[in-house]
């Protein structure tokens, strides 16, 4: 019966968007949607605006966390960890190779810390 439900719903276009394809591709496949201030940019779709659209201090903290995710996962590739492996053997590898700056290892074992508890 509730697939007949969605089926109505889905053929009367209620609840529906219509979009261009690329607003479309980043909508379903992105979770994304163009900035309502700028209409330039996309941002995902639980924040306010884009980042380019956010307070200079707020921006710089945005690229900043951008940067550092970007950095991780090259550094993961580099290694060849695995999203099999848990965090307290990445830590290890990392401890073991040298390859990260002292601080990011203290903040990835407060996460595992708070994690485990």
């Amino acid at each position: 019966m509730r697939y007949l439900d969605e089926n109505i719903k889905y053929l009367s276009f209620e609840d529906t968007l219509t979009c261009c394809r690329k607003c479309a591709f980043n909508y379903d496949l992105n979770n994304m949607e163009l900035c309502p201030q700028c209409k330039k940019y996309y941002k995902g779709i639980p924040y306010p605006t884009c980042i380019e659209c956010l307070p200079e201090d707020k921006r710089k903290a945005a690229k900043e966390k951008i940067e550092f995710g970007k950095e991780w996962a090259s550094m993961h590739e580099e290694l060849g960890i695995f999203e099999s492996m848990t965090l307290g053997e990445i830590v290890k590898i990392i401890r073991k190779e040298k390859v990260i700056h002292k601080t990011a290892i203290d903040e990835l074992e407060k996460y595992l810390i708070g994690e485990m508890t």
